[in-house]
């Protein structure tokens, strides 16, 4: 299953869903939608059940080469 808290569009310290900005009715700014309102309530118009929108957040992967000598020092010592 694909997790909100996993995908490039989740925005963590508010929960919203940056993928699905609506113009407010009333000013005419960017609103955003909670993902789990996108995910389980807007299942026609939204991210829905099956995340037709999820991209998997880059997750850089570091070689050997990228790590300071402190890295290597086993934990407790």
């Amino acid at each position: 299953m694909q997790l909100c808290k996993d995908c490039l569009h989740y925005q963590q310290s508010t929960g919203y869903c940056l993928n699905t900005r609506r113009p407010d009715p009333v000013t005419g700014e960017p609103k955003y939608f909670y993902a789990r309102i996108e995910r389980e309530y807007l299942t026609a118009s939204g991210c829905g059940i099956n995340a037709k929108w999820f991209e998997p957040y880059p997750n850089p992967q570091y070689s050997p080469e990228d790590l300071d000598d402190l890295s290597t020092i086993p934990f407790g010592r």
